[in-house]
């Protein structure tokens, strides 16, 4: 039961972190390429993403039960973990695919966003008023992408740290997994106030 939860906790995690890249590169292509982008098969390519997604998941998530790293219950965390010690070649993996990877593809997707928005406000002729209306998104955008570093970063320090014998406090260990935690459930609701097409898919999922 340990094995299975702790395979489940992984799974889930790194894909609530891959599912951020992939909403990334969705308004990436959608704002950057809209003509080519309301012309692509978005079912088709959301649904390949998607398995990606879930498949990159899986792989992280279930191969301990196989011995590649290892999981045991964590006293500290009071749930059980993959213990990134165990493997050095999955923790580096982890940490490249699982977040730093994602980490770039938002800021690069988001920024370039970001430019793009201004560079059409500068087109605008009304522009003060242009900015006031848009101002929130930007900040939205910017938003996401400091919520993400803030919640998984004292995550991935921590188990760096237990993997060169740093003494963490319990406390530390037990608040950057719950800030993992805290991510993934609010991440619903950061889109939903950052995204009208966020909203309105899930209104018409709801309805």
């Amino acid at each position: 039961a340990c094995k299975i939860t702790g395979c489940l906790f992984t799974t889930f995690a790194i894909g609530s972190i891959l599912s951020t890249a992939v909403v990334a590169l969705d308004r990436f292509f959608a704002i950057i390429y809209c003509l080519k982008y309301s012309t692509w098969n978005t079912s088709l390519y959301g649904g390949g993403a998607l398995f990606v997604l879930w498949i990159t998941a899986g792989v992280f998530g279930l191969t301990p039960l196989i011995g590649w790293s290892d999981i045991r219950f964590d006293v500290n965390r009071f749930m059980c973990l993959i213990t990134w010690y165990d493997s050095l070649s999955y923790a580096i993996l982890n940490c490249i695919l699982c977040f730093f990877a994602p980490l770039m593809i938002m800021i690069v997707c988001y920024v370039k966003i970001i430019i793009v928005a201004h560079e059409h406000v500068r087109q605008i002729q009304d522009t003060n008023n242009y900015i006031m209306r848009n101002s929130p998104e930007s900040s939205h955008i910017i938003g996401l992408i400091v919520v993400f570093a803030l919640c998984w970063t004292p995550y991935l320090y921590v188990n760096i740290a237990e993997m060169i014998n740093l003494g963490i406090p319990s406390g530390v260990l037990t608040a950057s997994t719950w800030l993992i935690l805290v991510n993934s459930c609010i991440n619903p609701f950061s889109y939903a106030i950052s995204s009208k097409r966020f909203r309105f898919a899930a209104r018409k999922l709801l309805s």
